[in-house]
This record gives structure tokens, C-alpha cells and sequence, in this order.
């Protein structure tokens, strides 16, 4: 897939400037998919990136297809990816991926010492920002 360039603004900016050096990189990876699937998918459409709760968060405030995605560093070395907790996004990808790290109905979480799963994240992703179209 091709990469987008896509300016981030400076209050998101600044977040990724304090994550940790083992979980920047990793998150840094983890928007550049979020934002080649928005691009590379027309019912998604164009990404509000902004923050939320002090984290990073795409939004899809043209099309309306999701749910806001968020991104944050839990620890030196963990991460996690979070959705409003009134979807059914964590149930749809529980039910896919049981053996993966859950905190409630709002995150699944990824060690970013270990291999990235790029296509569990990128599934994730994809769930996320297309919820309002299946759920």
C-alpha cells in the first residue's frame, strides 16, 4: 500500500513526542495504516485526526462509517487500541481473536517488544473505522 502523507497536527504531535522509544514507533506504524485504510477505502472517507481523552483519535466525521479509534501507550512497552465502549467492536474482534489482551468492552492490547500483528491490527482498524456500516 502506498504512504500517506498526511500532516499530524501539533497537540497529537506532541502525545507521540512523549510516548515511550519502544512504543512510539509502533503507534507511529500503527497511523499510517489507519490512515491508508481510510484513503484506500471511499466509504470511509477522509479522517478528523485530533485528541480525545489526551490521545490520539480518528474520527469519521465526513461519512459518519465508524467509530472513533483511539491510540494510546499503557506502559514503556504496551499499547492499546480503544473504540467507545457502547460498540460491539471488542465483541466482533473477542470472538475472532480470543487469545489476545482485552481490557473490558474498550481495548485490545498489544506488547510492543513482541512482532506487531499487522493484519490482526489492520482487521482491527478496519472494524473500527467501518462499525456504523455492519453493526
Amino acid at each position: 500500500m502506498k504512504q500517506v502523507m498526511h500532516t499530524m497536527p501539533e497537540s497529537v504531535a506532541h502525545v507521540f513526542s512523549c510516548y515511550s522509544p519502544q512504543v512510539k514507533p509502533v503507534l507511529l506504524q500503527v497511523r499510517q495504516w489507519i490512515l491508508e485504510h481510510a484513503q484506500a477505502n471511499a466509504q470511509i472517507g477522509a479522517l478528523t485526526e485530533c485528541l480525545k481523552w489526551n490521545e490520539p483519535s480518528y474520527l469519521t466525521l465526513a461519512t459518519k462509517s465508524g467509530t472513533s479509534l483511539r491510540l494510546t501507550q499503557l506502559s514503556d512497552d504496551s499499547f492499546a487500541l480503544l473504540v467507545h465502549c457502547q460498540t460491539r467492536v471488542i465483541c466482533e474482534f473477542k470472538a475472532l481473536y480470543p487469545q489476545l489482551n482485552y481490557d473490558k468492552n474498550r481495548a485490545v492490547i498489544f506488547n510492543a517488544t513482541e512482532a506487531l500483528p499487522a493484519d490482526l491490527i489492520q482487521h482491527f482498524i478496519h472494524l473500527a473505522l467501518t462499525y456504523h456500516l455492519w453493526k
